[in-house]
């Protein structure tokens, strides 16, 4: 038999399914949940990412659909310092504009941002009619003012002139640490792993990068897993 959408979303109505086991049952049908279909609470949060996170090796960490940082490994933790940024939830960005996150990258910096501004702006369009969307942007523009407005302007420009475009490939993004020990290159490697969650996992560039980083990270006692709201 052939299912079609709307016969999905009856079972999961029908059989009052779990976020888990609806995107078991979506999957299976080949289909990729709306956004907000399937809402996500803590305990499903940490039901899904923990076995995930806590069997890498490489720095990693989990977004929701609008890009807040919901849930990041030890080795994150490590490098970035997610933890010391802010008491509440973490976005992406803003995290990306902290003056902690420019020491990490040092002068590539501004490339940087530019590229990870055109990847939110393609991973949220699903969610941009969405009331979420338009107080984020609010609130990034007041925490950076005319820095953030600046760049994400360049980058609408340059979308809006170039129709064409296709949404940014995160295998070809990379973020940087930096320290007088060591510089590290890292690819985007991301998975859907839940309803509106994606899983990022930063995979060191080359052998020697994946050496280097068991060198920086020897020792270090990080908790295995930091969750935010």
């Amino acid at each position: 038999m052939v299912f079609t959408r709307d016969d999905i979303k009856q079972l999961i109505d029908i059989f009052a399914l779990n976020p888990e086991e609806s995107l078991r049952l979506l999957m299976i049908a080949g289909y990729i949940p709306d956004p907000g279909s399937i809402p996500l609470f803590p305990g499903d949060l940490r039901a899904i990412a923990s076995p995930w996170l806590q069997s890498l090796t490489f720095p990693a960490l989990v977004f929701d659909g609008l890009k807040y940082v919901r849930v990041w490994n030890g080795y994150m933790e490590a490098l970035y310092g997610l933890n010391q940024c802010s008491m509440g939830p973490i976005h992406w960005l803003d995290y990306l504009f902290a003056p902690l996150f420019q020491q990490r990258v040092s002068v590539r910096w501004e490339t940087l941002i530019v590229q990870q501004l055109r990847e939110f702006y393609f991973a949220t369009l699903p969610l941009a009619q969405e009331p979420a969307y338009p107080r984020l942007l609010a609130q990034l523009k007041e925490k950076h003012g005319n820095e953030f407005v600046r760049l994400w302007e360049a980058v609408l420009n340059d979308i809006l002139s170039n129709p064409t475009q296709t949404p940014i490939h995160l295998a070809q993004s990379m973020l940087y640490w930096q320290s007088n020990q060591a510089t590290l290159e890292f690819v985007i490697t991301h998975k859907p792993i839940a309803p509106m969650l994606s899983l990022w996992v930063l995979v060191p560039h080359g052998m020697l990068g994946q050496y280097t980083l068991q060198q920086v990270l020897a020792g270090t006692t990080a908790e295995p897993l930091y969750f935010r709201p």
